[in-house]
């Protein structure tokens, strides 16, 4: 019989799954780690089916945290549940962890895409590949993207779902460059006008949606695929006026 590992976050907000489903921890700020899981429920075996589990941990002590976590599943009785953090019942399997964060469960695999509102400034994780990510707002701010080293295969989808009125920016880290091309089409003409915009692969490291004329009106989408060093660029926008590049080296 497989060992269980258990983590509660409130009374109504419980986790349980084998700790085969194990995959591993990455510590993601200070003071937090993140543990990954074979989904409980739907599809597993990539980034679309597991699960997520965020711990508040010590500050500075998140190595130790991660070890700890990692001999309580190891250890025990065959058959035995491991308590690796129960908040509301004040259970942990080391005292340096202090909380649960957050339970992101995966319950219908890879049926079901992964959606994040995008409505302030959001830096997006690698963990996050494969997700839907839509400007909810008209102010919805900067996307911030992981770097590009360690990250090959990881992608994203960005949506435009309401037309932006201040300054909205999608930002690589510097050096990460992109690569690629973006259709703009111009909504407010009879005959449609249309700018093609190519980024430039030595230079350009931000995409600049903070007018009307780059396309942050409302349908725009836009494909990101991470190679390892930089980012494949896709998509088309909507805009009106005078059609010019969103690609810059800095935000405008």
């Amino acid at each position: 019989m497989d060992r269980f590992i258990y983590i509660r976050n409130a009374e109504d907000d419980a986790y349980m799954n084998t700790a085969a489903n194990y995959k591993g921890s990455t510590q993601v700020a200070s003071g937090a780690v993140k543990l990954f899981f074979d989904a409980a429920a739907g599809a597993a075996g990539n980034n679309g089916g597991f699960d997520e589990i965020t711990l508040a941990v010590t500050a500075n002590k998140e190595k130790e945290a991660m070890l700890a976590i990692g001999g309580a599943l190891a250890g025990g009785k065959p058959g035995s549940t491991v308590i690796v953090a129960d908040e509301f019942g004040s259970a942990f399997c080391d005292d340096t962890i202090l909380s649960v964060t957050t339970i992101t469960k995966n319950n219908a695999g890879n049926a079901l895409k992964r959606l994040i509102t995008w409505s302030a400034d959001l830096a997006l994780e690698p963990s996050d590949s494969g997700a839907w990510v839509y400007a909810s707002d008209a102010t919805a701010g900067d996307i911030r993207l992981p770097a590009a080293s360690g990250n090959a295969g990881v992608f994203y989808e960005i949506f435009i779902q309401k037309a932006q009125t201040g300054d909205t920016h999608i930002l690589a880290e510097a050096g990460d460059f992109f690569e690629g091309a973006l259709l703009i089409s111009d909504a407010d003409t009879a005959t449609e006008n249309l700018f093609y915009a190519v980024a430039n692969t030595a230079e350009d490291d931000v995409i600049n949606l903070d007018s009307d004329a780059k396309g942050r009106l409302a349908g725009g989408f836009i494909e990101l695929v991470c190679d390892g060093t930089k980012w494949h660029v896709q998509g088309r926008l909507n805009g009106t006026g005078t059609l010019g590049t969103p690609f810059h080296t800095d935000e405008s």
